[in-house]
């Protein structure tokens, strides 16, 4: 690695490092101060801390792409690719302008750190993360009329404007050791966060709300998006969705006319027929825990 960064640190563009636990976190630190042109950097499962990314954040201004899931990301470190130190005045200044996709599942990362992210990098196309459906929440400040938080600048904010992939999903997160993970039981979603999500990520292509909390009247949001989803994830752990009342008007509403992908998890009753006929083109069909 020490020869990696001595002879390839200004030019090599891509990197990837991952699963990589025999290394003390304090060193990647050092090893990526000074990589300006890496573009795409794969850290999945590496004991990479926020230290290690703020280097990364003042050394990689071109980075376009970036995966560090299950890495030991915090907002802390999510924050460093946005926005680092400049100076003995302690300036900030941007950073990794160019970010356009970012993978941090099964990390420490909250909602609020990806609406942080979000607000300085408003391009960005693909946040994978298991709660990005929540950056939307009431409890975040985001106001119906408005769509800003409250004592932010109107003009500028536009979180997941472009984003294609939404989820509120269950996950297991590192605990003090890199070996050791839990499950972790995540946020509700509510027809509210739903809404708003939707509204502004026109462009959304993947939703997946396994999370229990959605009812059929919280669905009617998704039925808004018309062609544009081509892959949809629904779980009913408590049996607050019906498949006539809910998924179906979705499907019937044009949704279901570029759908390539349905997921539906223990739901009472699904209607194959139904999504035969408003999914022409779907190539797969998961069904589990009908009945």
């Amino acid at each position: 690695m020490d020869l990696v960064s001595r002879r390839c640190r200004r030019t090599l563009r891509r990197l990837r490092m991952t699963h990589s636990v025999n290394l003390l976190p304090a060193y990647y630190a050092h090893f990526f101060s000074g990589f300006s042109s890496l573009r795409q950097l794969d850290l999945r499962a590496s004991m990479v801390d926020d230290t290690a990314f703020a280097a990364i954040g003042r050394s990689c201004p071109c980075l376009m792409e970036l995966d560090a899931s299950r890495t030991w990301m915090t907002d802390v470190g999510l924050r460093h690719l946005s926005l680092v130190s400049d100076g003995e005045e302690e300036k900030e200044r941007p950073s990794c302008p160019r970010l356009v996709r970012l993978s941090v599942s099964d990390t420490r990362v909250t909602p609020e750190g990806l609406r942080f992210f979000l607000r300085h990098h408003p391009g960005a196309e693909a946040v994978d993360h298991e709660e990005s459906l929540h950056i939307f929440d009431d409890e975040k400040g985001l106001d119906d009329g408005d769509d800003v938080g409250e004592g932010e600048d109107k003009g500028d904010f536009m979180p997941g404007w472009n984003l294609t992939r939404l989820s509120s999903s269950a996950t297991v997160r590192p605990m003090s050791s890199s070996s050791h993970y839990q499950v972790v039981t995540l946020r509700r979603p509510g027809a509210g966060c739903l809404s708003r999500a939707l509204r502004r990520c026109r462009r959304l292509r993947s939703l997946a709300v396994t999370q229990p909390g959605l009812r059929d009247d919280g669905l009617r949001a998704v039925a808004d998006l018309g062609g544009a989803l081509s892959e949809l994830h629904l779980a009913n752990p408590e049996g607050s969705m019906r498949f006539r009342e809910g998924v179906r008007p979705i499907l019937q509403s044009g949704c279901g006319a570029r759908l390539r992908k349905l997921a539906l998890e223990q739901f009472r009753e699904v209607d194959v027929g139904v999504i035969g006929d408003a999914c022409p083109q779907l190539r797969h069909l998961a069904l589990s825990e009908i009945g």
